[in-house]
């Protein structure tokens, strides 16, 4: 009950009278049928749940009886619930924010195809842009990895470690917009371009679903480290594992890619960034989730 009521009541309340104030969320949900609005705070409330279960019944919560055993102390566990659902409240809004600049920079002076000036909630709430909610996905995924690193009431001795750790994850994250940009674009198109210029849902797809292979992956090699290590004092042996992981997931991609286009008829790439085909997108991020998945269990 406390991780619903942290997560929905508060979760609800924020989004929708400061994240995006100037927009009724009731109204775009049940009333305008808007997808994008609908597809952005289920992402957010249903990965907040996500992160209340990882906090609930860690190490964390022990402690020790007059007697001198360790036992689950209950409120402990409340107590790490709210404080670590209050952090991500608290880290959404602000990447929401900070993105929401990113994109009104990148792109200022600029139309998009409905003939609006780029902005993130018009984007969602106007446009019912799925490529710019797909867009807020990925970002809600560097927070859920980030936030895995961590135990806000563990072991003091090991805090500076999971927050470098926290750091690590989000320098990753970071760049795999510049590497999904690079690998996954034909010349003349972007990764941005795509999600809020061209509206295009298949690229916000393959986006997230690259950004949660990457970050797993990462978070299964961090979980090798002994406790009081972090990422960035790992041997160099632990970046080229990552590396290999990485160089693996986009040559599979390719032949992926290569295949479906010989067997289909069709070009892959043209439907993935001419046709804005969102279904070539979903197959993108289930091929790449399932092969980050398979990989995990080597790790």
């Amino acid at each position: 009950m406390v991780a619903f009521v942290s997560v929905y009541i508060s979760g609800w309340l924020i989004y929708d009278k400061l994240a995006t104030a100037k927009y009724s969320l009731a109204e775009a949900l049940f009333e305008e049928r808007n997808l994008a609005a609908g597809l952005e705070i289920a992402g957010f409330l249903f990965i907040e749940i996500l992160i209340a279960v990882s906090a609930l019944s860690g190490p964390e919560v022990t402690r020790m009886n007059p007697a001198g055993t360790m036992i689950v102390d209950y409120f402990r566990d409340l107590e790490s619930v709210v404080i670590t659902i209050v952090f991500s409240n608290i880290t959404f809004f602000l990447f929401r924010y900070l993105a929401s600049k990113v994109v009104k920079k990148v792109f200022e002076g600029k139309i998009d195809q409905q003939g609006d000036t780029v902005a993130f909630n018009n984007e969602i709430f106007q446009q019912k842009n799925l490529g710019a909610a797909l867009f807020s996905l990925s970002y809600l995924l560097i927070m859920y990895f980030m936030i895995l690193q961590e135990n806000f009431l563990g072991t003091p001795t090991h805090l500076i470690e999971g927050y470098l750790n926290m750091v690590g994850v989000l320098v990753l994250g970071l760049a795999v917009y510049f590497i999904h940009d690079f690998f996954f674009m034909d010349r003349g198109h972007g990764t941005l371009q795509e999600l809020f210029l061209d509206n295009n849902p298949a690229v916000g797809l393959s986006l997230a679903g690259f950004m949660f292979t990457i970050l797993f992956l990462q978070n299964r090699i961090m979980e090798q480290l002994e406790p009081g290590e972090h990422i960035f004092a790992a041997g160099t042996e632990t970046y080229a594992y990552l590396l290999l992981l990485l160089a693996f997931i986009l040559i599979f991609r390719k032949l992926f890619t290569v295949s479906v286009s010989y067997l289909t008829g069709r070009s892959f790439q043209a439907e993935f960034l001419e046709k804005d085909n969102p279904v070539a997108g979903l197959m993108d991020l289930s091929f790449i989730a399932s092969s980050g998945l398979l990989l995990g269990v080597l790790l």
